[in-house]
């Protein structure tokens, strides 16, 4: 499905920089180099966060989260998911 969402995007634009990353073709940091303003930032570290939940990274993971909540602009979809996911993590940790 992201192969085939991939062919429709401009290769160059940041959707086809979130596609490349979700589909292990970029890491980290080549992900937060691509995001040039604001609100692609708050994108990226909250795509990082969920990527790093993926793989069981919770510490990682937290950090991205942290960095939306400190950083990250509200107005974004990922601003709300990030903050639900570092309370997720904090009730987890108090168990």
């Amino acid at each position: 499905m992201l192969a085939d969402a991939a062919l429709g995007v401009d290769p160059k634009s940041w959707t086809a920089q979130v596609l490349a990353f979700l589909r292990g073709q970029l890491d980290d940091k080549g992900l937060v180099a691509a995001a040039k303003d604001a609100g692609s930032r708050t994108e990226a570290h909250a795509y990082i966060g969920f990527m790093h939940l993926e793989n069981g990274h919770d510490d990682a993971a937290r950090t991205e989260f942290e960095w939306v909540r400190d950083n990250g602009l509200p107005n974004y979809s990922e601003y709300p998911l990030a903050i639900g996911q570092l309370r997720l993590l904090d009730k987890a940790a108090s168990r």
